[in-house]
């Protein structure tokens, strides 16, 4: 991940020679990026952002509504509803597979598997 706050063209050729930078980097160490997985998310309130089209290999990177960064959607706009709406939709998959699959009576037993196997997925980067 690569981010920087642009706010005027200049700030977008600066961009650009930082993800220049970064394919001289990959060079060196024998690494590849993959420029159809990356993406440009601009996140603003504003009605117009800067718009510019970053290239990394002489390949136009695409522009993204939302991004997932370490299990975590990031909207441009600052919501998190997609987030939420992900998080809860894996949530409440595993409930219903715990309720086909799990016939035991002991509720002790239900509770380890609601702790072991749904828990995680809600707290997981709860604090966003």
């Amino acid at each position: 991940m690569i981010y920087m706050a642009v706010k005027n063209d200049n700030d977008t050729v600066i961009f650009q020679k930082d993800l220049d930078l970064l394919c001289d980097w990959e060079t060196k160490w024998k690494m590849e990026f993959h420029p159809d997985k990356c993406k440009i998310l601009s996140i603003t309130r504003k009605k117009s952002s800067v718009i510019y089209p970053y290239q990394i290999h002489c390949q136009q990177l695409k522009h993204s509504n939302c991004a997932k960064y370490l299990g975590v959607r990031i909207s441009n706009d600052k919501h998190w509803s997609k987030h939420i709406d992900i998080v809860s939709g894996k949530a409440n998959s595993k409930l219903g597979f715990i309720k086909r699959n799990v016939n035991i009576s002991s509720r002790a037993i239900k509770e380890q598997v609601y702790k072991t196997l749904v828990r995680p997925v809600l707290e997981y980067s709860q604090t966003v």
